[in-house]
């Protein structure tokens, strides 16, 4: 009976992990557009813009990349919930993934 237990217990912790993964996969979005520099404002810094949209990574320093002004790049990205802005310009995210886009 025992046995029985943990093959079930496991089979419901396997399951429940691949739930979760394929929900925050769909949590993950993508866009292109340009790193702006912010930093001449008070509390901005980096922000990626595209679209008439503006969003705010705070993770930007932990990717090797070097931010210039009206760089073209590709994102991926989760929004964070309950993250306040010192910049106010946009939605606060988490970057996942971020490459230069190259121009022709």
């Amino acid at each position: 009976m025992g046995k029985i237990a943990i093959v079930i217990l496991s089979a419901i912790a396997i399951f429940s992990c691949s739930a979760e993964d394929a929900e925050m996969e769909s949590a993950v979005f993508s866009e292109t557009g340009i790193l702006v520099d912010m930093s001449k404002f008070d509390g901005c810094g980096w922000v990626f813009k595209y679209d008439n949209n503006t969003l705010e990574p705070y993770n930007l320093s932990r990717f090797d990349i070097t931010p210039v002004d009206s760089m073209p790049v590709g994102i991926r990205y989760l929004k964070v919930e309950n993250q306040n802005s010192t910049c106010m310009l946009g939605t606060v995210i988490s970057l996942v993934e971020i490459w230069k886009i190259l121009e022709d």
